[in-house]
């Protein structure tokens, strides 16, 4: 016969102390919700702290719920103080398992770096160039040649149409000016500075430069102080 028994509504979930062989719910008046082992439970204000504190469970929020026995509803507000360290306790969770994921994941990079200098070696060693390929049953691995470009302040200079020498990005922009049908459009990627444009809306009563859509949004920010 189990004697197993459940916390009423609104009552705290944990395990009381006088569990042994059965589960006996504290059932005191819950006031929160703690997220542990996959669910989320509620709980009083002392098995809070001690399942956070002690166990790794995490603090969601206030519980604001009907409570059996209790007339009225238990209106709990989280304070900010409380939301602030909620959120950097999650931080520290997601930075830890993240941290964790790459220590797993270090090793099985490196091999696959090593595999690929391998295959790479043996598509060299066919001879053949661009058309190089290893065909197996379980895939086929080959080459790719792709292009990195940069602005070069060292390349050698571009006389312009007013017979100006010059170099890197400028070189590129009187280039890609005089040229604009050709290849000029295609060849620059126009993508504005977010400093410049707040500076110069300072500088002329919000106006933006032409040919811009502004857009604004709210960010909270915490920082631990």
């Amino acid at each position: 016969m189990s004697l197993n028994l459940e916390a009423g509504e609104g009552r705290c979930e944990e395990a009381s102390p006088q569990s042994s062989r059965f589960y006996i719910p504290c059932n005191a008046v819950a006031t929160h919700i703690v997220f542990h082992h996959n669910r989320e439970y509620r709980m009083c204000e002392a098995c809070m702290h001690h399942n956070v504190k002690n166990r790794g469970a995490v603090l969601r929020r206030k519980y604001d719920g009907p409570v059996a026995g209790v007339e009225r509803p238990i209106t709990i507000k989280a304070t900010a103080e409380e939301l602030i360290t909620e959120h950097f306790d999650l931080q520290d969770k997601i930075k830890e398992a993240n941290k964790r994921v790459a220590e797993l994941l270090a090793p099985h990079k490196a091999r696959l770096e090593a595999i690929d200098a391998e295959l790479h070696a043996m598509l060299n060693a066919l001879g053949t160039g661009d058309k190089a390929n290893l065909s197996t049953d379980a895939g086929t691995a080959y080459l790719s040649h792709l292009l990195n470009v940069s602005v070069d302040p060292e390349a050698p200079a571009y006389t312009n149409a007013s017979g100006e020498n010059q170099v890197g990005r400028m070189a590129l922009l009187d280039f890609a000016l005089e040229n604009w049908n050709e290849i000029g459009a295609d060849l620059l990627l126009v993508q504005p500075q977010k400093d410049a444009v707040r500076k110069w809306m300072d500088e002329h009563n919000g106006q933006p430069p032409p040919g811009l859509k502004i857009g604004w949004f709210t960010r909270v920010n915490v920082r631990r102080s």
